[in-house]
């Protein structure tokens, strides 16, 4: 569990100690089919709970979790110390065992029905077998939300153990969770029999646990073979999903999965996508270190077991043909491993780079051109680490560039006016999110936990202590070839929960944003229950589509593919091996020009042609991305990519936002100040060529050796 232990930083169990279960008599249940019952939220009474179901109250005998407890019954509820009772809320520090056993052959299927401890502190652990050394299939903290995929656990044995260890100070209302012997998925929903732990469904509905239903087929959509066939512009079981919105979708592969992960590495390389590593709970089902999934078959396989360690909190980048891994956590220790694999041959190799590298977990990565910028992680010593390291493929060469002060933006209340101060250092993060934004050409970086030091002990020490000024850093973004950083414009942040560990991607200029676990370490809620959306061109930020199911989770990973954003794996009490895809309303559907203008839900924008009579994704401003050109003369007083803002049309150089050109007509609607002329900007100090780290963007008076991959004065 060191994934929990050392990367979350809060979960304090410890699976060394050896409890010992003592029969306590055997608990009697009724055979009674639990199909339609739906949660027990009332307390346990002389042995038996009253549930709800879909007609009405049922009786069904319950147990408490207190000291150890042994079941050998069919069915039943297991609760919390005085659930809902007189005096709600499991004792603090009293920990309790619970043994679920069952004829030799069968399984145990829990369904849990309530549950809420205290986050980070207090977890219930099951392990699929008679002891604490057997494999863990689930460990439950906080306050659970989520689908049915995230409320049922199952074992593989006969023998199901749950261990409940609270700490010693904050207490909450605790859980309740039916058993079943043999039980099915989601109790075949009302809609099937149950026999073996198989739903055999009713008529008209289908699927694992019979929540589907055939053929309610919408918005004109065919039945064929039991299947919907929609027509152009809509999708979805049902036809009921229109192309116009966007949407979020379910996905599982066709056959076996490589296992559910966390904190892994993930790269795309054309319509394959591959895996490496990640946490995961004792091997209960077969764990594949390194898979690939195909996204047009939707089917994985399985790839080379030699070469590296298994390790989690590392990065697996994508250049050409070659997979690029660096750091991660090998053994409870810290790496400073750099690995390239090359898909072709099907080869790991160690890598031995030019110059010393820093040890690095929980850190980011991010490709520009053909070099790879690593920002944020632990280093061996548990501290946030605040330089960036980068990696140039094509020279082999391992550089660490020493962090400056950032520039944070502030608006005043009274004058009403955005502007910018200097001086403030940026500290480093560990678990945050990482994107090219194109809008600006930058790296823009989202949450993360931004501390001094982790400790073995788990102790956590802010850098600051309240909330907002935290929340002030949440969106900043890096300048790769200035080497500075600065808040991302005005960014709503009060829109966007403060979270680790989540994931993100970018299409046009909108940053789908899903998961994460909260900082907070006191309350119940430890998962980012939202998704939501970034426009990197102005900072607003607003919820995703609705209809998303099972992005509870935090360590899962993200790539862009066709338009649309994958994220996979994660963990939210079980480890996921499932995909969520959110995928963006399509300009081409739009057949009229008043619906091509329309506002999106998300920040791109589609463009009409009067010539074609066609909807297309508008492009990218380029204002954002300008730089110094040949057209810049060196020491002329001015900050040399002003100059070339002022040159396009429709791009304002920002005055009360430093090193920034924006769109013209986007500058009173953020509320910044357009007055600002070029001839009006202090001068700077001469940058030094050697902090341009590309070829692109060594111009005016600095030159490309390319003999040495280096910017130099000319």
């Amino acid at each position: 569990h060191y994934f929990i232990q050392s990367n979350l930083s809060y979960v304090r169990h410890d699976i060394m100690t050896i409890w010992n279960l003592y029969l306590v008599g055997t608990i009697l249940l009724l055979n009674r089919s639990l199909s339609e019952i739906l949660d027990c939220p009332h307390p346990c009474v002389n042995g038996t709970i009253n549930c709800n179901t879909r007609l009405g109250d049922y009786q069904l005998n319950c147990s408490f979790c207190d000291s150890k407890t042994r079941l050998t019954g069919k069915e039943g509820v297991i609760v919390s110390h005085d659930w809902k009772g007189i005096n709600p809320g499991y004792p603090n520090r009293t920990s309790c065992s619970v043994l679920i056993e069952s004829p030799v052959g069968s399984t145990i299927r829990l369904y849990i029905s309530d549950f809420k401890t205290e986050c980070s502190w207090d977890y219930l652990h099951f392990h699929d077998g008679m002891s604490p050394f057997d494999p863990t299939i689930g460990i439950y903290g906080g306050l659970l939300e989520g689908d049915r995929q995230s409320r049922e656990i199952v074992s593989t044995s006969n023998a199901l153990l749950l261990v409940f260890r609270p700490d010693k100070f904050v207490n909450h209302d605790g859980f309740s969770i039916i058993y079943r012997v043999d039980g099915c998925p989601g109790n075949c929903s009302g809609h099937g029999t149950c026999t073996a732990g198989v739903c055999t469904c009713e008529a008209g509905w289908e699927g694992a646990a019979c929540s589907v239903e055939q053929c309610q087929c919408e918005n004109l959509g065919l039945c064929v073979g039991g299947v919907c066939q929609c027509p152009e512009g809509f999708t979805g079981t049902h036809c009921h999903i229109s192309l116009l919105s966007n949407w979020w979708e379910h996905l599982m592969s066709t056959d076996t999965s490589p296992g559910g992960r966390a904190n892994f590495g993930g790269a795309l390389v054309g319509h394959e996508y591959w895996v490496f590593g990640g946490y995961h709970h004792d091997a209960v089902k077969a764990f594949v270190k390194m898979a690939k999934y195909d996204i047009l078959s939707n089917s994985w396989s399985k790839a080379t077991d030699s070469g590296p360690s298994n390790r989690d909190g590392h990065t697996l980048t994508a250049y050409q043909d070659k997979l690029y891994m660096f750091g991660g956590q090998v053994n409870h220790q810290i790496s400073d491993d750099l690995w390239k694999y090359d898909i072709s041959t099907a080869q790991w190799h160690q890598l031995n780079p030019q110059n010393t590298r820093i040890s690095s977990m929980g850190h980011c990565a991010v490709l520009l051109n053909s070099t790879i910028f690593f920002l944020g992680g632990l280093d061996d010593t548990g501290v946030i680490i605040l330089d960036i390291q980068t990696y140039d493929i094509a020279t082999d060469t391992w550089s660490v560039i020493s962090h400056r002060t950032m520039t944070r933006s502030f608006y005043n209340a009274n004058s009403k006016r955005h502007g910018f101060e200097d001086g403030r250092i940026f500290h480093g993060r560990y678990g945050a999110t990482c994107v090219h934004n194109p809008v600006t050409d930058r790296i823009t970086v989202y949450g993360g936990l931004n501390t001094t030091k982790i400790t073995d002990e788990n102790s956590l020490y802010w850098i600051q202590n309240e909330e907002e000024t935290i929340r002030e850093s949440t969106f900043v973004e890096y300048d790769p070839y200035l080497n500075h950083w600065s808040n991302l414009y005005k960014a709503d942040i009060n829109s966007v929960p403060l979270v680790y560990l989540a994931a993100g991607g970018v299409v046009g200029k909108t940053l789908v944003v899903l998961g994460g676990r909260h900082f907070s370490t006191s309350q119940s809620l430890c998962y980012n229950t939202n998704s939501f959306l970034i426009d990197l061109e102005t900072g607003e930020g607003r919820e995703a589509a609705s209809n998303l199911t099972g992005g509870v989770r935090m360590g899962h990973h993200s790539f862009v593919y066709d338009g649309s954003v994958y994220f996979f794996g994660g963990y939210s009490g079980q480890l996921h091996d499932d995909f969520t895809v959110f995928h963006f309303s399509k300009c081409t559907l739009k057949v009229t020009k008043t619906l091509c203008e329309e506002q999106r839900e998300d920040f791109n924008e589609c463009t009409w042609s009067d010539e074609t009579q066609t909807c297309s994704d508008a492009p990218i401003s380029e204002c954002g991305r300008l730089k110094c050109h040949g057209d810049c003369l060196p020491g002329d007083g001015f900050d040399r990519r002003c100059s070339a803002c002022q040159r396009r049309t429709g791009c304002t150089w920002q005055q009360d936002y430093p090193d920034t050109c924006r769109r013209t007509d986007l500058i009173n609607s953020t509320g910044f100040d357009n007055s600002y002329k070029c001839r009006n900007v202090p001068k700077l100090s001469k940058i030094k060529c050697s902090e341009y780290k590309l070829c692109e963007h060594c111009k005016g008076e600095c030159f490309w050796k390319n003999s040495e991959h280096k910017c130099a004065v000319n």
